[in-house]
């Protein structure tokens, strides 16, 4: 499976932005094997600050960013397919 990352996060995002997408490859080439779906894992207090769409993992920020929200987040997702299972983690 392969990734890719972007980001573009700060205090000044408005809630119900995208501020990062993920993205995996599986090499299988027929379907429904190298459909890819995502989830975020772990950490409760990030899923109340953002969500992650299954499909295209965009992440959203649901909650806003303020001087009394943590300064950084860790955000950790899984990528997976039918026949696998990865996690990664971001910022």
């Amino acid at each position: 499976m392969w990734f890719a990352e972007t980001s573009a996060s700060n205090h000044d995002v408005f809630t119900g932005s995208t501020i990062f997408t993920v993205e995996a490859r599986d090499a299988d080439t027929t379907a429904p094997y190298n459909t890819i779906t995502y989830s975020i894992i772990g950490d409760e207090g990030v899923a109340g600050v953002f969500t992650i769409n299954p499909t295209s993992g965009d992440i959203t920020l649901i909650s806003p960013l303020t001087e009394s929200n943590q300064r950084e987040f860790r955000v950790s997702y899984m990528s997976s397919s039918i026949n696998q299972r990865f996690l990664d983690q971001l910022f």
